[in-house]
């Protein structure tokens, strides 16, 4: 699905802290729901909780992973 270092070269500093907070978040919701990585990310952009920057995050990865 994707590796730790897939996205790390492309972040700014907090981008990337948006990025390792929205992988931590998956393996609990995944172990939860079991949940894909797309259906969580598409979840949170949906939140309205969800902060800018990962929302940024989640809408890049999912352009980019198609």
């Amino acid at each position: 699905m994707y590796t730790k270092e897939k996205y790390e070269g492309e972040f700014c500093k907090w981008h990337k802290l948006s990025y390792e907070k929205l992988k931590e978040t998956f393996k609990r919701w995944q172990d939860a729901l079991e949940i894909s990585w797309k259906q969580f990310l598409e979840e949170v952009i949906k939140n309205p909780n969800t902060g800018e920057w990962a929302r940024e995050v989640a809408a890049y990865i999912l352009k980019k992973e198609g």
